[in-house]
């Protein structure tokens, strides 16, 4: 203990003065750290400390299987979860890709409100897109559908896959 104390004192007193000057005593403080070190980290000493004198983190099978375990309980809690976590995470991801943008409407002068307007005005313009894109492509899903349909129930269909 006293030379832990000793080694410490020394190099808060190395941390003290400018570089390039030493004070007395450091030659000797700096053998007694380096022998601290080289003997903390003897091999082999691990196996001489008992389990007793051990921290849990020293026990290095068990600190993997604690580490397995975190992770495999993490995941699981993902799937238990996932009707909240997917959204959750859908509506993060969405946050963070659309903030620049909001950032930069809410800055220019056109748009009033502030932030509010901003996004008020980013989720108008999603929503005539999305509604936009779904007139365009359900009647041509629907028109597709439908003549696919007759196509099997005349059997045309069963002759171009014959052929």
């Amino acid at each position: 203990m006293a030379c832990t104390i000793a080694a410490m004192a020394a190099h808060n007193s190395q941390e003290d003065r400018p570089a390039g000057q030493e004070g007395p005593g450091d030659a000797q403080a700096s053998t007694e750290s380096d022998q601290q070190r080289v003997r903390h980290n003897a091999p082999g000493e691990e196996a001489s400390r008992s389990l007793a004198d051990r921290h849990l983190w020293d026990i290095r099978p068990l600190r993997d299987l604690l580490i397995i375990a975190i992770v495999a309980l993490v995941l699981w809690l993902g799937y238990a979860f996932q009707d909240i976590t997917v959204p959750l995470l859908v509506a993060l991801l969405l946050a963070y890709l659309f903030e620049p943008v909001i950032d930069w409407m809410a800055r220019t002068r056109w748009i009033p409100f502030g932030r509010t307007g901003a996004v008020s005005l980013l989720l108008a313009t999603i929503i005539v897109a999305v509604l936009g894109t779904a007139a365009v492509v359900v009647p041509q899903v629907v028109e597709q559908t439908v003549g696919v349909v007759t196509a099997i129930d005349d059997g045309t269909a069963r002759r171009k896959l014959t052929k």
